[in-house]
């Protein structure tokens, strides 16, 4: 980990705790189930080594690209086998009797990504009083290990390090975890705009 102080990391941890819990409650209106989630626990890691050691799984999620006051991106990415229960779950099973998603399911998994993704972004601006605009997104479907090494291979004049955020999700229709990976990935020189909030 780099060096951050407590006080910092507890920062990051109570601004994606009120932004997730607030993320949670936009998907029970999306998903009519309860999502239960634990307090995050926050790593600030550089990124040669946070990607020698994330577990290969594939997913599908998004990535939004963040301008304004703090640029950056946002990760949300769904284990595939999460997706398609999320899917199947919603339309009681009738949306999933085979094995790949077709652009329906796929759209809906997008859907529930924006919303997750949207609303940490909007309550970590109204947390911090800036003004942050999500510039794009795009679709990822792939495995972790191809997707966040061609993004960083692609921006690494931008990026060096990413705020690894786990916390455990889980989807009360079913009783069961939902396998989530969200990162928060700062662009360079741009992390002490979060920590310096109140200057």
């Amino acid at each position: 980990m780099l060096n951050y102080s407590v006080e910092q990391l507890d920062m990051i941890r109570e601004i994606s705790n009120i932004a997730l819990g607030n993320s949670a409650t936009s998907l029970y209106k999306l998903l009519n189930a309860r999502i239960s989630m634990s307090v995050p626990s926050i790593n600030i890691e550089p990124i040669g080594d946070f990607i020698g050691n994330i577990k290969e799984t594939e997913v599908i999620g998004k990535i939004l690209m963040l301008k304004g006051d703090f640029e950056g991106s946002v990760l949300v990415l769904f284990e595939i086998d999460t997706a398609k229960r999320i899917v199947s779950n919603v339309a009681e099973g009738k949306y999933l009797p085979q094995d790949e998603l077709d652009d329906i399911k796929v759209s809906f998994i997008e859907e529930v990504c924006n919303i997750v993704g949207s609303t940490y972004v909007r309550h970590m601006a109204d947390y911090l009083n800036i003004k942050i605009e999500i510039e794009n997104s795009s679709l990822l479907y792939d495995n972790l290990t191809a997707i966040l090494s061609y993004i960083f291979m692609e921006e690494e004049q931008f990026y060096d390090e990413i705020i690894n955020i786990q916390t455990d999700f889980k989807y009360e229709l079913d009783s069961k975890e939902m396998d989530v990976y969200f990162y928060f990935i700062p662009r360079k020189g741009k992390i002490n705009k979060l920590f310096n909030h109140n200057n």
